[in-house]
């Protein structure tokens, strides 16, 4: 069978994502009466959703044993690979002796008579996350293109545990559209005309059938300064998200913090020239420091960026839920994507 996917997909679960409760309820009874693990707190510390509140995938609270205190991650969806299994491969291979993963103290892979999973983990809450700040300052991004380096050197490559795509790139970027578009359509949520997203499907197209793409690599795909936390006094970086290790287009690491980073945007008069200081302040760190050569200069780079501002236009903001007191804010995050898309298309791809 041809794999024509990128890896380890977890939206793949989107469309028959339900609120969880009842799942959440019966995992933390089982957990309680099979290891005496109970909530320790009434709110969750994390609830990971699919562009909708009412489509949670995991649930993250705090937990207490005895004396101890740690934190459960609930996994009430099916996936390819549980977290703790990725943990223990990637703790094979990692050399860094600054990038740590999470410390596991119970788990149990996803399975379909209870259907859920769970990890039970050290409480690293307390930590920093390795962006200080919502939206990055200077400090925040030099600390991440410090991290990266430590990154790409100590703890890639590693040995993929997923079957390398060998499909033809191209088809493999509208496969992966496709698969977001049908998200999309399906949604509650519509902030942009179809009409003006079949536009710029349109464009999008035709940049990934006349351009020649890297082949992926296996990497982390989710390194947000959200998603990695720092110990100062360690000087230690921990790996969260870890479900996310899956094949990702060359410079994937690098577009994936800019597009976060611009996400947390919240101005009800963003402009555009705001969005490109800010990728150019990024772009600065990148430039000579991971490789031995400048990113910027290929049209991989560039196009991982549009590709995140395709889908952010149809996905992310276009069919997303917003809470409703920052509708203006992200209306104007959702226009200022669409002045990008068409930015790198004309100054990029033209």
């Amino acid at each position: 069978m041809e794999n024509n996917k990128f890896g380890n997909r977890i939206t793949d679960n989107a469309l028959s994502a339900d609120n969880g409760e009842l799942v959440i309820a019966k995992a933390l009874d089982y957990l309680k009466n099979k290891s005496g693990w109970e909530t320790a707190e009434d709110k969750p510390l994390f609830s990971g959703v699919y562009y909708d509140s009412r489509k949670v995938g995991s649930y993250i609270v705090k937990v207490k044993k005895d004396n101890k205190k740690a934190v459960l991650k609930l996994q009430l969806k099916p996936l390819t690979f549980d977290e703790g299994f990725i943990i223990r491969h990637i703790n094979k291979y990692n050399k860094s002796q600054k990038i740590k993963t999470l410390n596991i103290l119970d788990d149990l892979s996803w399975n379909k008579e209870l259907g859920f999973g769970y990890l039970v983990f050290e409480d690293i809450s307390p930590l920093d996350n390795l962006w200080k700040s919502n939206v990055t300052d200077e400090k925040d991004r030099e600390l991440h293109r410090n991290f990266l380096k430590e990154f790409f050197t100590n703890t890639l490559p590693i040995e993929p545990w997923i079957e390398k795509p060998e499909v033809d790139l191209r088809r493999a970027y509208k496969e992966t559209f496709s698969h977001f578009e049908e998200i999309a359509a399906k949604s509650d949520y519509h902030h942009i005309e179809s009409e003006k997203v079949d536009e710029y499907k349109k464009i999008y197209y035709g940049v990934v059938d006349k351009l020649q793409f890297i082949q992926p690599h296996f990497t982390h795909g989710h390194l947000s300064g959200k998603d990695v936390k720092y110990n100062q006094e360690k000087k230690e970086f921990i790996l969260m998200a870890n479900l996310y290790w899956s094949f990702r287009p060359k410079y994937y690491e690098l577009a994936f913090p800019m597009w976060v980073d611009i996400m947390h945007f919240r101005k009800k008069d963003l402009n555009l020239d705001e969005v490109l200081e800010r990728i150019n302040s990024w772009g600065k760190l990148w430039e000579d420091n991971l490789y031995n050569h400048n990113p910027l200069n290929t049209d991989q780079y560039w196009f991982n960026l549009l590709e995140r501002a395709m889908v952010t236009i149809m996905l992310d903001l276009g069919a997303s839920e917003w809470k409703k007191e920052e509708e203006k804010e992200l209306t104007s995050l959702l226009n200022v994507w669409q002045e990008l898309f068409n930015w790198i298309v004309n100054n990029k791809f033209g």
